[in-house]
C-alpha cells in the first residue's frame, strides 16, 4: 500500500503586528502623542518652575530643569501669603454655594415644572429673562444690597447672593418636567405630601441634572473673580483664591 500524502500549508509572509499597527493607526497615535505633549508641557513647566529660584525663573534663555531646586516658594506661599486661609475660604464658599443651588434650584424647578399656581409662566419667563442679563450689570446693585444689609466682610456676602442661579433653575425645571406625573399622583393617593414627594421621589431621579448643576456651580463659584466679590470683602481674612 502506498502512503497518502497530504498537502502542507505553507504560512504566508504576513507583516508583523507592529507593522500592521504602524500602517493602520500609527500616524493617528503619533499626532495625538504630539498634541498630548504640547498640552501637558505648560503644566510640567509650571511644576518645575515652582522649585526654581527667582533668578532661574527670569533667566534668558529659559531653562527647563532647575539647577538648584528649592522649596522656598512653597514656604513663602503658606507662611507669608496665607495661602491656606485663602484656599479654605474658597472651598467653604464653593461647597456651601453648590449645596444651596442643588436644594433651592431643585425646589424652584419642581414648583415650575409640576405645580399649578397663578403666575407660574410669568415667573418662568422672568427666570429666562435674567439669563440674558450680563453679570456686570449686577455689580453695583449687589454691592449696595450687601452693604445695606450689613454683610460686608462676612461669608454671607460671598454665599447668599449666589445660592440660587437662574441657569440652575432652568436646568432643574427642564429635567423635572420629564418625570412622569403618575409617580406623584400615586404618592398623593398614598397620602404623601409635597415635601415627601419632592425629597423621596423627585430628587432621587434627578442625579444627572444635580451632578451637572454641581459642576457648573462649583466652577462658577471658584472662579468668581468679579467686582461683586472684591467689593463685598475688604478683610483679608475672608479673601479667596480665584483662578
Amino acid at each position: 500500500m502506498t502512503a497518502m500524502t497530504q498537502p502542507v500549508d505553507v504560512p504566508e509572509n504576513r507583516p508583523s503586528l507592529w507593522r500592521r499597527f504602524l500602517k493602520a493607526r500609527g500616524p493617528v497615535y503619533c499626532v495625538l502623542a504630539v498634541i498630548g505633549v504640547v498640552w501637558i508641557f505648560p503644566f510640567v513647566w509650571m511644576a518645575l518652575g515652582s522649585v526654581k529660584t527667582q533668578r532661574e525663573i527670569l533667566a534668558i534663555p529659559p531653562k527647563l530643569l532647575p539647577e538648584h531646586a528649592t522649596l522656598e516658594n512653597f514656604t513663602k506661599w503658606f507662611q507669608e501669603l496665607n495661602f491656606g486661609s485663602y484656599f479654605s475660604n474658597s472651598l467653604i464658599v464653593a461647597v456651601i454655594t453648590v449645596l444651596g443651588n442643588i436644594v433651592f434650584c431643585s425646589m424652584v424647578g419642581y414648583a415650575l415644572a409640576k405645580m399649578k399656581f397663578a403666575g407660574k409662566n410669568i415667573m418662568f419667563g422672568a427666570v429666562m429673562v435674567t439669563l440674558m442679563v450680563p453679570s456686570v450689570a449686577t455689580f453695583v446693585p449687589l454691592f449696595v444690597v450687601v452693604s445695606n444689609m450689613g454683610l460686608s466682610n462676612t461669608y454671607a456676602a460671598l454665599i447668599l447672593p449666589f445660592l440660587t442661579q437662574p441657569i440652575g433653575v432652568f436646568l432643574m425645571r427642564q429635567f423635572i418636567a420629564g418625570i412622569p406625573d403618575a409617580l406623584m399622583e400615586a404618592a398623593r393617593i398614598d397620602g404623601a405630601g409635597e415635601l415627601r414627594i419632592f425629597f423621596q421621589i423627585i430628587l432621587p431621579q434627578c442625579g444627572p441634572a444635580m451632578a451637572t448643576l454641581a459642576i457648573l456651580t462649583f466652577l462658577s463659584s471658584w472662579n468668581n473673580f468679579g467686582l461683586r466679590v472684591k467689593k463685598c470683602v475688604r478683610n483679608r481674612g475672608f479673601s479667596r483664591i480665584d483662578l
